[in-house]
């Protein structure tokens, strides 16, 4: 250790006798509640709290309704009380404090001391109240009055004071530790403390003085004069390399000295070299605690914890994880993101300017949601090529060459790995380092996969798919890539030897994504599959995923029902059980934990559970059976158990089941009852023919209504049979479904029926009885499109015993028929169909959304949003159209009609609308997706410079007769020739489309042919194109060096009148000529040729000196050249022209 330099202050300290321990006013310990046992404490009371020993032990304190009392106590004798506890979130919804609250009278009457800091997620905040009104009938209490999602609260520390409460200082933190330096910081609370002297730090050999004090000469004092700020902060220097220090705050006040506790601080080794030819290598063997950590690492920890919290794959609380090989990291909500830095020394004697950078991502814990992610960076510039993200698998190489370094001999360089957890619910995977190298210069490197997985969805009993990416070469071209299969009992670990090995090849190997299927598995076989790329230096393997293939779908056979449990379900699904969602990972035991997934573990009786969240979107479990009885299954009896875990939670989500795609009412169920519930309900009007699969379907979402977190939903007990009926349910030739014609319903099964059995119906879905409408097989019931959706309501009933079959129903969606435009502007919005009568003319349209416009008679106009491509039929502006049907939505306050058919070819074409006249300030939402012009309009932004955004771009436009008002005009047509155009100036007419969205009611024009505003002042050459119909592409620029710009001129009767006369004129400008070809070898007789040239065209052109050149080509033409005998050296432009007179008869 460097010499300690003692302040000359210890001197006068030490006189004054100031030094020592700490005078403190008398103390008395009211509660220390830890409430981490599972229990209420004795004599406390709640309402909506519960006691877990979940994850440390916690009391959770339910939002907006959770109280915490605790029992009334003597404080009569004291003056003031410190009230110290942690606080984090619990499960979703907004953020919010724990109040604090306290009576004087036994709780008749409660008064709010103030809100805790307010937490954002599981990381626990301190909290601390000084309260200085006592009595000897005090309570505390503490709720979620101000919080809508719940808090977990612990560690209460009631503490009371005789006096003033004495100075604190909080937990010393010493962070930034290099080998030479550290920082030192502690929170301080003044309190009731005076005559504040002066405050700072002790630091001394632990090895020596491990609690160093005033006085003692081996501590080196660090101080400040006055009262100390709310946090001392002090950076330590000039510290000895792989030295263990004791480091001690201090503040001197009238009674006396604080002292902190002690904290131990162990400076870095020194940064390691990087010297030419010999890479740095780590490869973390002997990291098993923070204090192995190499020489040359260090952290930012950006507000996460900085400790060693185990082994590599164990637990789930933040911190670092080591002892396999890795440097490895848990991230959490509250602990989301850090850096790791490496630091090394440049010991080449030269100029670093390449690198080449190798390490192995690690993952761990991979059956958890979350992912984590690696972005790295050399010297602040971020290197995409050595990006890791957990979800590419354990041990994946990483390596890529960093050019355009400037890292000076003897100078320190950083590489930094910025850690990061992925967005979403649930808890995270471990990220790790291993086998880091870093080489100077640049080396070939084997090829980088950056990803490697399996298609959602696409596994099936006979394949699945994957795909991979290629991040990088590693300098050398990658001549193959593809993926590797065999089965896993053959061999677990494939690669391109592998004999027998499935392989595919890719066809366009490179840098890129690529898949592929693999088809023709057997079922209920797992495979082991892994993807490849080689270049000259090698081949790059990924991880090998083990997939199984599903089994078949249980049988349903006569007599026999189907049942599941789900007795100690953990994740694996029974043959024929699938799920869909966003997150379908299983997450733990059924009631237990707030992320998002599966649940389960429950032996009786079991179940399959889910937690919902605000990401997990729709739920489905799906059932797959096959009707194997040996007839058609037209009646089906479904039973389960609906189940409901954590049911104090705010939201109550619901399955809503369907039988081969159509819902069953009877078999909903709702965790809003907060109690498990026996479904039961017989499905009739089936037709699963025999051999015939068929699905049972559960959905749920979060509940959008509720606040909060999610109940947990599940099933049990599901069993399925196929019945008999003493009446058979009626079969529809019909089945449900929407239709845009008339219908006519038989029933199938009609002629299996008895003479004495009767058939009965209704339309309006009312249930049918004797006295409804007899069916006859003869007419069948018409069903009439036009009227909305009708539901067809069937029953059979023998009128010999009065036995009844199950009532058939079918619910069939029409459109509903309005007469125009404006009838359709007054219908409610949602999934109704609609049908509109009259023919409307299309305005507008464009490619994005294929959105259309139209209007009709009435007047009014509608926007057709076709995302989905169900219009096929091409139209043009002024088409009319019939048979427009669809839904109707609002977007940002525009009504936009979804199409549901294509209406065919248009009834007529060049059918014109004339626009309605409006200023900006007399648009209303009646004026939507209707044609209008305003007469005056100007564009506020336009300077001859400003052009149009591409589609969607917004501009400020005004209207000269509404002062002072300002509109919006907008690029709905992004497709047009109006992106990229000048914003007019001046004055002028905009002929547009009106769309409302969150700017309010906004225009746009088709085409530049709908702004009416006077064209821009032109220039010299801007005019002499105009004048002569030329272009900017008809002027081309020479390559001699002077810039000259030609323009060509035609002129005919150029020939001899002899052959075809045909003259091809060109432009040679490296010559600065004009060149033309003609069957003629020389200039015609009585025909004057002269060359005009100008550098600038408001002077005109003038004849110029030339010579003329001609070549035979050969095919009976000739190419003759106008040169300019000495063009101007200095001349930027030069333009010419050939002018021919006839000579004077």
């Amino acid at each position: 250790m460097k010499p300690i330099q003692r302040h000359f202050l210890i001197t006068l300290l030490l006189g004054l006798g100031l030094l020592g321990g700490t005078t403190a006013q008398a103390a008395t310990e009211i509660f220390n509640e830890a409430f981490r046992d599972g229990t209420e404490p004795t004599d406390w009371s709640s309402v909506d709290v519960t006691y877990t020993t979940a994850a440390g032990g916690r009391a959770d304190i339910s939002g907006n309704t959770g109280i915490l009392t605790s029992p009334i106590f003597d404080a009569s004798a004291l003056d003031n009380l410190s009230i110290d506890f942690q606080v984090a979130k619990l499960g979703s919804g907004p953020d919010g404090p724990v109040t604090v609250e306290y009576s004087l009278n036994s709780g008749a009457d409660w008064i709010v001391l103030g809100d805790s800091p307010t937490p954002s997620s599981s990381t626990y905040l301190p909290a601390e109240f000084i309260l200085g009104a006592t009595s000897a009938t005090m309570q505390l209490r503490f709720t979620a009055a101000n919080s809508t999602s719940a808090k977990r609260f612990r560690d209460l520390v009631v503490t009371g004071f005789e006096g003033g409460i004495p100075p604190e200082l909080g937990a010393l933190t010493l962070s930034a530790i290099t080998a030479e330096t550290a920082t030192a910081s502690i929170p301080f609370m003044p309190n009731s403390g005076t005559g504040f002297i002066d405050h700072g730090f002790l630091v001394a050999l632990s090895s020596v003085n491990p609690e160093p004090e005033f006085g003692d000469m081996d501590a080196a004092l660090i101080d400040f004069a006055g009262q100390p700020p709310a946090t001392l902060e002090v950076i330590l220097t000039d510290l000895d390399p792989v030295t263990e220090y004791a480091v001690r705050a201090f503040v001197r006040y009238d009674d006396g000295t604080l002292y902190s506790e002690p904290g131990t601080l162990l400076t870095r080794p020194t940064d390691p070299l990087l010297q030419d030819g010999v890479p740095y290598t780590q490869d973390f063997s002997d990291f098993v605690d923070m204090l192995s950590l190499p020489a040359g690492w260090s952290f930012d920890l950006q507000g996460s914890t900085g400790d060693y919290a185990g082994d590599w794959g164990d637990g789930f609380f933040s911190g670092f994880r080591g002892n396999a090989d890795v440097l490895g990291y848990q991230v959490t909500g509250g602990s989301n993101s850090l850096i790791k830095i490496l630091t090394l020394v440049n010991d080449t004697g030269a100029e670093i300017n390449e690198l080449t950078i190798t390490y192995t991502g690690r993952a761990e814990r991979l059956d958890q949601i979350i992912d984590a992610e690696y972005t790295i960076t050399v010297e602040g510039v971020a290197v995409p090529g050595l990006t890791y993200a957990t979800d590419a698998g354990d041990s994946q190489l990483r390596q890529a060459v960093v050019s355009g370094l400037s890292i000076a001999d003897g100078e320190s360089f950083s590489i930094e790995w910025l850690t990061q957890r992925l967005a979403g619910d649930g808890s995270a995977k471990q990220i790790g380092i291993s086998d880091v190298s870093v080489a100077v210069g640049a080396s070939l490197l084997q090829p980088t996969i950056g990803f490697f997985g399996v298609f959602d969805g696409s596994l099936t009993e006979s394949g699945f798919g994957v795909d991979a990416e290629t991040t990088s070469d590693g300098g050398s071209s990658i001549t193959a890539m593809g993926f590797i299969l065999t089965e896993t009992a053959v061999e677990a670990n494939p690669d391109l030897d592998t004999p027998g090995a499935t392989i595919v090849f890719d066809d366009f190997p490179g840098v890129d994504f690529f898949f592929t299927d693999f088809e023709g598995l057997s079922p209920s076989t797992s495979y082991s599959v892994r993807a490849f790329a080689t270049n000259a230096v090698g081949t790059t393997y990924t991880s090998v995923l083990e997939v199984t293939t599903l089994g078949p779908p249980p049988a349903l056979v006569d007599g026999i029902a189907y049942a599941e449990s789900f007795s100690n379900f953990t994740g694996t699904l029974p043959n024929g059980w699938s799920v869909a969602g966003a997150i379908t990972n299983y997450q733990g035991d059924w009631g237990t934990g707030f992320g998002a997934g599966l649940r389960g573990g429950e032996e009786t009786p079991g179940v399959l559970g889910y937690q919902h969240t605000g990401s997990t979107g729709t739920f489905t479990i799906t059932l797959e059976l096959i009707n194997e009885t040996g007839s058609t299954i037209s009646d089906l009896l479904v039973a389960y158990t609906g189940r409901v875990e954590r049911a104090t939670e705010g939201r109550s989500p619901a399955w809503t089941v369907s039988v081969d795609g159509v819902e069953v009412p009877e078999l909903s169920y709702s965790t809003a009852d907060g109690i498990d519930k026996e479904v039961e309900a017989l499905v009739s009007g089936l037709s699963i023919a025999p051999g015939a699969s068929f699905t049972i379907t559960w959905s749920s979402d979060r509940d959008f209504d509720g606040g909060g977190s999610s109940r947990q939903i599940g099933l049990s007990n599901v069993s399925v049979e196929s019945v008999e009926v003493a009446v058979a349910t009626p079969l529809l030739s019909v089945g449900a479904g929407t239709y845009f014609e008339d219908q006519t319903v038989f029933v199938t099964n009609f002629g299996a029926y008895a003479a004495e059995v009767e058939l009965y119906y209704t339309l309006d879905g009312t249930d049918p009885d004797e006295t409804s409408t007899l069916y006859n097989d003869a007419l069948g019931i018409f069903v009439e499109d036009g009227f909305g959706p009708a539901e067809l309501r069937i029953i059979g009933i023998d009128s010999l015993t009065s036995e009844t079959s199950v009532i058939a129903s079918a619910l069939y969606n029409f459109p509903q028929n309005v007469a125009d435009l404006a009838a359709l502007r007054d219908v409610p919005t949602g999934s109704a169909l609609y049908r509109v009568e009259s023919a409307a003319i299309l305005t507008a349209q464009t490619a994005f959304r294929n959105t259309k416009f139209l209007q009709d008679g009435s007047g009014v106009g509608i926007q057709i949003d076709d995302n989905s491509g169900i219009i096929t039929t091409a139209y043009v502006t002024g088409d009319a159209i019939e048979n427009l049907v669809g839904s109707l939505t609002v977007f940002q306050g525009q009504l936009q009609l979804l199409p549901a058919i294509d209406p065919g070819a248009p009834v007529s074409s060049g059918n014109a609308v004339m626009p309605a006249v409006r200023t900006l300030d007399s648009l209303t939402s009646a004026d939507q997706a209707t044609l209008v012009v305003i007469t005056d309009a100007e564009f506020e932004d336009a300077d001859g410079v400003a052009t149009f955004g591409g589609g969607g771009a917004q501009t400020a436009i005004g209207d000269s007769s509404v002062i002072g008002f300002t509109g919006v005009y907008r690029n709905i047509f992004g497709d047009s020739d109006i992106t990229g155009a000048l914003l007019p100036t001046g004055t002028g007419s905009i002929t547009g489309i009106i769309v409302e969205n969150n700017s309010g009611l906004t225009i746009g024009a088709r085409s530049l042919a709908d702004l009416g505003f006077a064209p821009p002042a032109q220039g010299p050459l801007e005019s002499y194109l105009t004048e002569r119909n030329l272009t900017e592409a008809d002027l081309e620029v020479d390559t001699n060096g002077n810039g000259f710009t030609v323009i060509e001129e035609y002129f005919a009767g150029f020939g001899d009148g002899i052959g075809s006369d045909t003259i091809l004129y060109g432009i040679d400008p490296a010559a600065a000529a004009l060149t033309l070809t003609s069957d003629l070898q020389s200039d015609p007789d009585g025909v004057i040729v002269e060359l005009l040239a100008t550098s600038d065209l408001a002077a005109g052109f003038l004849p110029v000196s030339f010579t003329v050149s001609s070549v035979d080509n050969g095919d009976g033409t000739f190419t003759r050249s106008y040169i300019e005998t000495q063009p101007p050296a200095q001349a930027t432009s030069r333009f010419y022209q050939l002018r021919l007179t006839a000579e004077a008869q």
